[in-house]
């Protein structure tokens, strides 16, 4: 049961969906510090309530492709991570009945964290986001043919703090 805003901006329930198909990932840890992985995942999403015609999810993928590298680095007390990804995100239905696709675009995404002991657990980090194609991140039909994309910054860049909890 999932729910998207229609086309005058309110909440709309799509009724009884489901979302089928497989996720493969294969890693390969070069030295204790440093893995190297690739995934593939697939992804068939559909209202199974929805007038014939008309049960595709949009939004939501057909397939992504990710490869990417980690890394950490220890010196006493102090922990340094790096991960670089890329992930290829293929094309999505922008509305139910499928009529109109976004494109496939490339997401890359840089991060680098520092922790110390002392912090446990905790820490600081800058994320790198870039897409090769912006307009095609977040996709929505207005209806009757109208689609609009929500843009992304070709680069975007986040500062944080992560923090864990222990229940």
């Amino acid at each position: 049961k999932e729910g998207q805003r229609n086309d005058a901006g309110l909440f709309q329930a799509l009724g009884t969906t489901t979302r089928r198909g497989f996720d493969a990932e294969g890693s390969l840890l070069v030295t204790p510090t440093h893995r190297v992985y690739a995934n593939y995942s697939v992804v068939r999403a559909r209202s199974l309530t929805a007038p014939a015609g008309q049960a595709y999810l949009p939004n939501v993928p057909e397939w992504i492709a990710s490869l990417g590298v980690q890394s950490r680095f220890a010196a006493g007390a102090h922990r340094i991570d790096l991960s670089l990804e890329d992930s290829l995100v293929g094309p999505q239905p922008l509305t139910t009945d499928n009529a109109l696709q976004g494109r496939r675009y490339n997401r890359l995404t840089a991060r680098a964290a520092y922790g110390h002991a002392a912090l446990k657990g905790a820490t600081a980090f800058l994320q790198l986001v870039g897409y090769d194609r912006p307009l095609e991140e977040t996709q929505f039909d207005f209806g009757g043919g109208q689609v609009g994309v929500s843009p992304r910054p070709r680069l975007a860049a986040v500062i944080g703090v992560q923090l864990p909890f222990n229940f």
